[in-house]
């Protein structure tokens, strides 16, 4: 078979296709990226992609015609690149990491702000590089290697 040649259950999706999916995906994309399994949800999953297939199909702006699974699949990769594309805007923030260069991607941007709850950032007020205000000073007594304040009184030492 030739290297240029696909398979028919293959298709290549143009950017004008790709928009038709990331559009209608957006109001169910809680059902779609639900990660419950039993029988309704499931259910309900599959009836929503044939929609949206039957939806995309419609479209005069299509050149092919694509399966519930197809689709599936396009949304999973351009799930997939926006979580790297994430990623890779993170690593920029990092230090030592060299110049800054723009990784700015729209589509990406826009998958990703279909999703709110993917690479959500979790804010933490204590890292392992802070340095605490209610540290005591370190003493030489018997209880030496606890800290003064969780130290028993009973050695007469105050």
């Amino acid at each position: 078979m030739d290297a240029t040649m696909q398979s028919p259950s293959r298709i290549t999706f143009t950017e004008t296709e790709r928009q038709l999916v990331r559009e209608p995906v957006a109001p169910v994309i809680n059902l779609l990226d639900s990660k419950k399994t039993d029988a309704t949800s499931s259910q309900r999953k599959q009836e929503a992609w044939k929609r949206l297939a039957k939806e995309y199909n419609a479209s005069v702006l299509t050149h092919n015609k694509a399966t519930p699974l197809q689709l599936k699949r396009l949304w999973a990769n351009m799930k997939a690149r926006a979580r790297d594309f994430g990623m890779r805007e993170r690593k920029q923030s990092f230090p030592g990491g060299g110049p800054y260069v723009n990784v700015s991607d729209a589509k990406s941007e826009q998958v990703l702000g279909i999703m709110p709850h993917v690479m959500t950032l979790v804010e933490v007020a204590q890292d392992s590089d802070t340095i605490l205000d209610d540290t005591a000073p370190w003493d030489n007594d018997d209880e030496g290697w606890q800290r003064k304040r969780f130290r028993s009184n009973s050695s007469g030492k105050e």
